[in-house]
């Protein structure tokens, strides 16, 4: 599991969740979102962290990452409001991020 231990400045806002993937070849690829709603794209090169681009498509922040075998779910939400049982979240699915 890759493990962080310098902050991540290309993000503005503090970061709610990562994910990531090793490809056949053993490339790594790690995604994380803040509480801008910004998904960052990043790759190792050289043993460091390297900015690859931003994924943008939510207006509030993404709450969880979820890889799968053809592409990244991002997800936003909300607290159920158990005493009118309504819920107040949404989830959205970005371009080449379902």
């Amino acid at each position: 599991m890759p493990k962080s231990t310098l902050p991540i400045k290309e993000h503005t806002r503090p970061v709610d969740c990562a994910a990531w993937r090793f490809d056949e070849a053993g490339h790594l690829t790690i995604w994380t979102a803040d509480s801008m709603g910004v998904i960052k794209e990043w790759e190792i090169e050289g043993g460091k962290l390297k900015y690859v681009k931003d994924w943008k498509g939510h207006e509030t922040s993404i709450s969880c990452l979820h890889v799968v075998e053809d592409g990244l779910w991002s997800g936003t939400f909300t607290l159920l409001n158990i005493a009118d049982a309504s819920f107040d979240g949404q989830e959205c699915h970005l371009p080449s991020i379902q």
